[in-house]
């Protein structure tokens, strides 16, 4: 490593195939939580990424988002995964843009994709890092403009190539909205562009969308399903809407956020108390 290790507040940092970068333009960029790579050779590739929470140099969840890596690098048939390589590009990545100096929280992308055949790797591991930006502590959404594409052969795998979401995200924050909302063509909710969602239907039980339909199987996810043993699987299609308690957000980065409107329109028939009682409820599992 070269260089001094000044944070991407002055210097883009990024990590390819082993070695830190201290270039001008990182090789991925995006004013989103969920950043797309903005390479379109690298979107032409078949790939998987995770987005990873970093606080005071040092990356959240390693081990999850590494099982969630492997598990989709498996899925996407991109050849066997050093994980070692993973951890180590996490690590040192989150210790040189992130440590008790400003900002000492931040975001990292790790991509994996198809290297090419002339690198002898099978797999090639590119991650980049920016500060996280603050965000409302209640979130807006909008509608997004496209159906949900539905299940693919690929499960709940997190595609590197994501134009529809970024689209989507890029749309909201336009519009002065932190998230965008899909729908499939039966107007059935899916996910949010860039998180998972759960929901308080009228009679207090919790839910979240159906896999089966084509959700990705964010990393936050997970550990709501296993540690919310009254959490079920279930449709909420459009009409239900007037009658939702409340709705929220859920990523690996942001945590779980209560999303109060849509389309600009008060969402939920829940007071602020029963949102923040539902909030302690969801991030008891996301702590752990």
């Amino acid at each position: 490593m070269t260089g001094p290790a000044t944070g991407p507040a002055s210097c883009p940092l990024s990590w390819i195939d082993g070695c830190l970068s201290f270039d001008e333009a990182p090789v991925f960029s995006s004013p989103i939580d969920d950043p797309t790579c903005c390479d379109d050779n690298a979107l032409s590739q078949l790939g998987c990424f995770t987005t990873v929470r970093v606080d005071a140099g040092q990356p959240t969840y390693l081990q999850t988002h590494l099982a969630r890596l492997q598990r989709d690098a498996l899925t996407l048939g991109l050849g066997p995964l050093d994980l070692d390589t993973c951890r180590r590009a996490l690590t040192e990545l989150a210790a040189a843009a992130f440590t008790d100096l400003d900002p000492q929280q931040g975001i990292i992308r790790l991509t994996l994709s198809a290297a090419p055949v002339s690198s002898g790797s099978a797999t090639s591991v590119t991650a980049a890092a920016r500060p996280l930006d603050p965000l409302p502590s209640q979130w807006q959404a909008i509608s997004a403009s496209s159906p949900h594409p539905g299940p693919h052969a690929w499960g709940g795998a997190k595609l590197a190539s994501r134009k529809l979401y970024t689209r989507a995200h890029r749309q909201a924050r336009t519009a002065g909205a932190q998230e965008a909302l899909f729908f499939d063509e039966a107007e059935r909710l899916i996910e949010g562009s860039i998180s998972n969602l759960l929901f308080v239907l009228a009679d207090g039980s919790l839910a979240t969308p159906p896999l089966e339909r084509g959700p990705v199987a964010g990393r936050a996810r997970e550990p709501c399903i296993h540690g919310l043993p009254d959490l079920i699987e279930r449709y909420l299609h459009l009409r239900e809407l007037d009658q939702l308690c409340c709705l929220f957000a859920i990523n690996a980065v942001r945590g779980a956020v209560s999303i109060t409107h849509l389309d600009n329109l008060a969402l939920g028939t829940a007071n602020s108390a029963i949102r923040k009682q539902w909030l302690e409820t969801l991030s008891q599992p996301l702590r752990s």
